[in-house]
């Protein structure tokens, strides 16, 4: 696999994992309002998203077939000379917010 390739798969999975962080930064800016109850938080938060992920478990699934996509994507990219430290880097987050997005599903 040519080092072009291996950017290609790098910068993809960044796109993915950004998607999936900026949903998570979402959450967490839209729940920081205290004066508020958990249902208005929840309805307001559902309200940014498309009608497709008005489900937390769809939501949920989304997120983590997400982040195995772009674990992978960073794992082909590894051996590309100038991304290998930025591709382990990025794979350990993936699989960071994997486990997190896997235990908050239970």
């Amino acid at each position: 696999m040519t080092n072009f390739l291996k950017g290609i798969f790098f910068l993809v999975g960044l796109l993915l994992l950004l998607i999936v962080v900026v949903d998570i930064s979402l959450w967490i800016v839209i729940s920081a309002d205290a004066s508020k109850s958990f249902e208005q938080i929840k309805a307001d938060y559902y309200k940014l998203l498309p009608a497709l992920f008005s489900k937390r478990f769809v939501l949920e699934l989304f997120n983590i077939s997400i982040l195995t996509v772009a674990a992978y994507l960073f794992y082909r990219s590894r051996n590309a000379n100038f991304l290998r430290v930025l591709s382990m880097l990025f794979l350990i987050i993936c699989f960071v917010l994997l486990i997190w997005m896997l235990f908050t599903l239970l």
